[in-house]
């Protein structure tokens, strides 16, 4: 492992709490702060929560909400503007931008709407932006997944989550038998009506109604380019097999608005292209890159490097990598987490903050001009012949 940290990241021993997206970074929180808060969350999703509250709870504690608040608070801004217009007076919505750069977003039963970050960079406008969130409320709203027996594929969020995650063994497993079916979409009918939706909620908050026809040429341009050029699959649900340029029924579903739409257009909730320089585009992100083994974090600096052969995954706080299956089996574990306070060593990190009492044959070091510790975790039980735990001005990281 080598790491060059720049000097805000360099000091990122654990106090306990990760960073949530969106937030300030916690310092001085201790390991009871994150249990109480674990069971209050526990506590207030109890056994009523839908598959989209699931689904957002999951992706806050891995981090794989896009941390920039001002786009978190521009969509859902967006998002309220149209559902004011919706007649879905009676539902809750909560809409949330994942840090993903697929090209896909999502509409769960319960009111929950998720924009992925790479669909966003393709757009032109708010107008094409709205017009893929008027999409996924349209969904909601016509009660789809209710009408096409979709109930159990959206129940199965630990699938959907691990199709966010690069996972692999059984969490890939999962995650591709219950994507396939949230991915295929509702079939033609239930597309056309939610574009029909979209259209009709856009003219009615103050948007161009044709943005849905120009969001989805800019979409199926985008899919056919990863499908014939790049040999990647198409992902986002709403897309269909022939070009929308084509489809005469799309036209006359957003030509129905017109005697919809309110007057004049209103004005954007914020300037579209201000918002968009800085937006994070690729698969480098705040969960890195993995790719040949290696795992690599522009923003931090940080380059990882497993055994070759080993399956290598990562989340926003953690990159794990494992030996293939043998007589053998290793794993290396790399945590990033808030910084304590008071500014300990590597070793006072390990057993003040850790509170690890099992560590034997300590050893200071140093790695790449940082300050590191070293040790052995002696084996109690099971059937493990050799841990070992570090710490670093930059990373904690366990093998075993």
């Amino acid at each position: 492992m080598s790491t060059n940290l720049t000097a805000v990241e360099q000091h990122c021993a654990a106090a306990g709490v990760r960073r949530m997206p969106g937030s300030r970074r916690a310092s001085g929180l201790r390991w009871p702060a994150v249990w109480l808060a674990l069971l209050a969350l526990l506590f207030a999703m109890g056994a009523s929560a839908g598959p989209g509250e699931k689904a957002y709870q999951e992706m806050r504690e891995k981090g794989l909400l896009y941390p920039d608040q001002a786009w978190q608070d521009y969509v859902a801004e967006i998002g309220q503007r149209l559902v004011a217009v919706s007649g879905a007076s009676d539902q809750t919505f909560y809409f949330y931008v994942i840090d993903e750069s697929s090209v896909n977003a999502m509409a769960f039963p319960d009111g929950y709407v998720f924009v992925h970050r790479g669909l966003i960079s393709y757009l032109r406008s708010e107008d094409e932006l709205a017009g893929v969130i008027g999409h996924e409320i349209g969904h909601v709203t016509g009660r789809h997944a209710r009408r096409s027996n979709q109930m159990a594929a959206f129940g199965a969020v630990a699938g959907f989550i691990g199709s966010v995650l690069t996972g692999t063994g059984a969490v890939a497993d999962l995650a591709n038998t219950a994507t396939t079916t949230l991915r295929s979409g509702y079939g033609r009918e239930f597309e056309l009506e939610a574009d029909a939706y979209g259209a009709e909620f856009l003219a009615k908050a103050g948007y161009n109604p044709l943005a849905m026809i120009d969001v989805l040429h800019v979409l199926k341009d985008q899919s056919l380019f990863s499908k014939n050029v790049l040999r990647e699959p198409n992902v986002y649900h709403g897309l269909f097999s022939t070009h929308p340029k084509n489809d005469k029924r799309l036209y006359d579903a957003v030509a129905r608005t017109q005697d919809q739409q309110i007057g004049e257009l209103l004005d954007p909730e914020r300037d579209f292209w201000q918002m968009m320089d800085g937006l994070v585009f690729g698969d480098e992100a705040a969960t890195g890159l993995i790719k040949d083994g290696a795992y690599y974090h522009g923003g931090l600096r940080v380059v990882i490097r497993f055994p070759e052969g080993w399956e290598v995954g990562n989340t926003a706080a953690e990159v794990i990598g494992r030996s293939p299956h043998g007589a053998t089996h290793s794993s290396i574990s790399v945590q990033r987490l808030d910084a304590p306070q008071d500014g300990q060593p590597p070793a006072d990190f390990v057993t003040k903050t850790l509170k690890r009492d099992d560590v034997t044959r300590g050893e200071s070091l140093e790695i790449n001009g940082y300050p590191a510790f070293m040790g052995h975790v002696e084996v109690l039980a099971g059937n493990a012949q050799a841990r070992r735990i570090a710490a670093s001005a930059g990373c904690f990281n366990k093998v075993q």
